[in-house]
């Protein structure tokens, strides 16, 4: 019976430290970063990825790919910046018909010019007839920071249902 709770417990310690471990693709860094979404049942992938975070004042390039896994007539790219920080080129483009697994690329520069945490998004979208749209984002959130700024996946405010933070 002893061996049996003692195995137990070692699973759930593993298990324990496997949730408590985040994963390389959500950690923070200052160097590049890269956002993945999309799929099959969205009709599109994207890839959303940042050169790296700047220091305040600074600039950072951004390069989002979408493809669409069917024929998309009107692919559109919106670009979300926050208050604050200020988005080079405009926020919407519009790129027309795109072929099934066709990647097209979309750039800007965005320049953050005090410390803060800002959430910056790509939306690609399109309408395969009437009535219908797909869509899928790519989302990255910088903290900007004088002694050292970072840029990831996952949101630095995020809490666990278990009201950790993650």
């Amino acid at each position: 019976m002893f061996q049996i709770r003692k195995k137990i417990f070692i699973i759930a310690l593993i298990a324990a430290m496997f949730l408590l471990i985040p994963s390389s693709s959500s950690q923070a860094r200052s160097g590049p970063a890269v956002d993945r979404a999309g799929g099959p049942q969205d009709r599109i992938e994207v890839v959303l990825e940042a050169d790296g975070a700047p220091a305040p004042g600074g600039t950072a390039t951004l390069t989002f790919e979408a493809t669409p896994l069917i024929a998309a007539p009107d692919l559109q790219i919106q670009w979300v910046v926050p208050p604050g920080a200020t988005l080079v080129g405009n926020a919407v483009e519009s790129l027309g018909p795109v072929s099934p697994r066709q990647t097209v690329t979309s750039q800007r520069q965005i320049q953050f010019p005090a410390q803060g945490t800002y959430k910056v998004a790509a939306v690609a979208t399109f309408h395969p007839a009437a009535g219908f749209q797909f869509s899928a984002s790519g989302v990255l959130f910088f903290e900007i920071d004088a002694f050292g700024s970072a840029v990831s996946d996952m949101d630095p405010d995020a809490q666990s249902p278990m009201h950790s933070i993650m």
